[in-house]
């Protein structure tokens, strides 16, 4: 029934509507390729932007019954995908705030002494560029 692919994103959204899942598996085979793009060229990870279109679609599947057809269902569910983008950056700004220290931060240890700041060079490569600087000049 869906095979030849003439039916329109209306007619499959009220398809889907009624639980049928192979009409909603048509409008994600219709859609994928094109937001998985948006996604990963919004976000910039390709396996990240997977993660965000399968939550797009779970977010359009489950938002399928408040669907008003105002739009047209790919506005609807371009609007979603963004959104989603949107909250998944603010989630992963979230984090990485988290796993970063400011610089400017000190950092104290049990006796309430700062700590001072410290960079490991475990290949030296600091002592090595200032020596072959002073070759250099």
């Amino acid at each position: 029934m869906y095979m030849n692919g003439n039916m329109s994103d209306l007619e499959l959204v009220n398809a889907a509507k009624t639980g049928d899942l192979q009409a909603f598996d048509v409008l994600v085979k219709r859609y994928e390729e094109k937001f998985l793009n948006v996604a990963y060229r919004t976000i910039g990870n390709r396996d990240e932007a997977q993660d965000v279109l399968q939550k797009t679609f779970l977010k359009i599947y489950k938002g399928l019954p408040t669907f008003q057809q105002r739009s047209q269902f790919s506005t609807w569910a371009y609007k979603i995908l963004m959104n989603t983008c949107k909250n998944h950056l603010s989630s992963l700004s979230i984090r990485i705030k988290k796993f970063f220290i400011p610089i400017d931060k000190k950092l104290y240890n049990q006796d309430g002494d700062i700590i001072p700041f410290q960079m490991e060079d475990k290949n030296n490569s600091t002592k090595k560029c200032l020596k072959a600087m002073k070759k250099i000049v």
